[in-house]
């Protein structure tokens, strides 16, 4: 991990928004989970939404490292365009939408308002399978051929409408991407050509890797989200 890149990256984006980052531990793991959420909004900046924080603690930015603790007491962020508004939580419990488990995604993007922001009963347990639109989840590893079905695992469990030969396109008309898994490795052993195969086999997800390196490269003013790695990829694997 470039850790300079990653930091530069998030130093950027605490300029900007003049916030500070209360509690952020910098073990490399948790600095990529906010570097995951932070790459996402941009994501949307780009799409052309407004993005906006909502914070416990007036300006400071409160991070969610891990699966305990409740929402409510943790920033995110808040992406508007027209008439439609989502949020972009961290480390986020979610329902499966087979049945009554639970998954925690270290990013997920929600409809609005359905992530509480109050403690106060009823009982926080998870997002209900319907709330979530898409999820990411980031590795500091080499993309390897069961890191690839794990990720698919994961999909089938949370969001199976990506799976089965759907249609992405409401979907990224709308600013959004499907499910992705961001890497800081390399294709290793037959990885790409899995990866390469995946759109003629109805699988809509997205597998990005050399992550620092794409944040680098917003931080330096590039248009082009990490995020949007879906399209040329399809196009690259559909059949003639």
């Amino acid at each position: 991990m470039n850790v300079n890149e990653v930091d530069g990256f998030l130093t950027s984006f605490v300029r900007r928004h003049r916030l500070i980052l209360d509690r952020v531990s910098y073990l490399q793991t948790q600095t990529l989970e906010l570097a995951l959420a932070v790459s996402v909004s941009q994501h949307y900046a780009l799409a052309g939404f407004t993005i906006s924080t909502v914070n416990p603690r007036g300006n400071a930015f409160v991070v969610k490292t891990s699966t305990r603790g409740h929402p409510a007491s943790y920033s995110r962020f808040v992406v508007s365009r027209s008439a439609s508004s989502y949020e972009i939580n961290m480390n986020l419990l979610v329902r499966s939408a087979h049945d009554d488990g639970i998954y925690c995604v270290d990013l997920a993007v929600t409809r609005e308002g359905k992530v509480p922001t109050s403690t106060q009963p009823p009982k926080w347990i998870c997002l209900t399978n319907d709330d979530l639109i898409t999820f990411a989840e980031a590795k500091k590893l080499v993309i390897y051929p069961m890191l690839i079905a794990q990720f698919i695992g994961i999909v089938h469990e949370i969001s199976p409408q990506f799976l089965g030969n759907p249609s992405l396109s409401g979907l990224t008309r709308s600013g959004h991407f499907p499910p992705t898994l961001v890497c800081l490795g390399y294709y290793s052993g037959t990885s790409q050509s899995i990866v390469s195969s995946l759109y003629r086999r109805g699988i809509r997800l997205q597998i990005v890797p050399d992550f620092d390196t794409k944040l680098a490269q917003l931080r330096r003013g590039d248009q082009t989200s990490p995020f949007n790695t879906y399209r040329s990829a399809s196009r690259r694997s559909r059949p003639i």
